[in-house]
């Protein structure tokens, strides 16, 4: 990402002070613009390539575990 140590610093202002601002009701349509769109670049760059759980389950099969 370009100017990545800006956009990280941006990022966590706007998740800080925006959750503020929906915690006291305040400014809620100028907050929720700008935490839209760090919801949406997340989905784009991080959820579309990795899945959207971020607990990845491995199944387990008991026969196989046991040695059986």
């Amino acid at each position: 990402m370009p100017h990545a140590q800006l956009l990280s610093w941006l990022t966590i202002a706007v998740e800080l002070l925006g959750g503020l601002a929906v915690l006291l009701g305040a400014f809620i349509p100028l907050a929720s613009v700008p935490m839209a769109i760090v919801l949406v670049v997340a989905i784009v760059t991080v959820h579309w390539p990795n899945g959207y759980s971020s607990i990845k389950l491995v199944s387990v099969d008991l026969s196989r575990s046991r040695g059986c």
